[in-house]
């Protein structure tokens, strides 16, 4: 598995950087969703568990600062945000994706970090 976190990792690393934000976090964990769907072998909470894995990684790689707090701050609620967009795909949430990411957009601007 370490090597799928790898190649995983090594195709957003163009997109982590020290800028990094909770919008571009999010688009992160959503590429890593689209990567991981193909797959197959891969159970549900498998791909989940590498995605998060990635995220992980990403937070060890970025040197001390904000986008490193960002990760952070943000990685708990990672999983739930997966099940929610799965869910959404799957059609049992009938809601306006647009309105949705706006709110998550909000509620996790309001986080404040710690450090």
């Amino acid at each position: 598995m370490t090597e799928i976190v790898n190649e995983l990792y090594n195709s957003i690393k163009s997109l982590v950087n020290d800028e990094l934000d909770i919008t571009k976090l999010m688009q992160i964990t959503t590429t890593l969703m689209q990567v991981v769907e193909t797959y197959s072998e891969l159970k549900g909470q498998e791909k989940k568990g590498l995605i998060l894995q990635v995220i992980d990684k990403i937070s060890e790689e970025l040197p001390e600062g904000t986008a490193k707090d960002v990760v952070k701050t943000t990685r708990p609620i990672i999983p739930n945000i997966i099940d929610t967009v799965i869910s959404v795909d799957k059609g049992e949430l009938k809601i306006k994706a647009k309105r949705i990411w706006k709110r998550i957009r909000e509620k996790l601007s309001k986080i404040k970090c710690c450090c």
